[in-house]
């Protein structure tokens, strides 16, 4: 479940078992679901930025990755319907979300509810 791409910090979730899981694991704490697609320009375009905020709150807020194409069901039960899609769960619950590359709502939101 929830491997690093690399040197990355933030876990990529693979099915829908390792996203129960990640939340069970984490529920005292925010935990922030990106779901994009490998061919979305705008998810490619923000996943840096992502990588940056998982660096910044360390272990305070707690960052995932869904491939949609990959996780396909994880996909559907959270009504991903753009990419990129973030979502937001504390006490296993979500919380919020913001749809698209929008940079300052997704900050503005991380320190809201982190």
């Amino acid at each position: 479940m929830g491997t690093p791409d690399g040197d990355s910090l933030v876990k990529q979730i693979v099915t829908h078992e390792d996203f129960i899981a990640a939340l069970a694991t984490h529920s005292e704490t925010l935990v922030v679901i990106d779901f994009y697609a490998v061919w979305c320009r705008p998810c490619k375009m923000i996943a840096p930025k992502v990588e940056g905020w998982a660096k910044e709150y360390g272990k305070d807020v707690i960052f995932y990755k869904i491939n949609i194409n990959e996780n396909a069901q994880t996909a559907e039960i959270c009504k991903v319907k753009s990419m990129p899609t973030f979502q937001f769960y504390k006490g296993g619950e979500m919380i919020d979300q913001v749809f698209g590359n929008k940079q300052d709502v997704i900050l503005e939101r991380i320190e809201k509810h982190k």
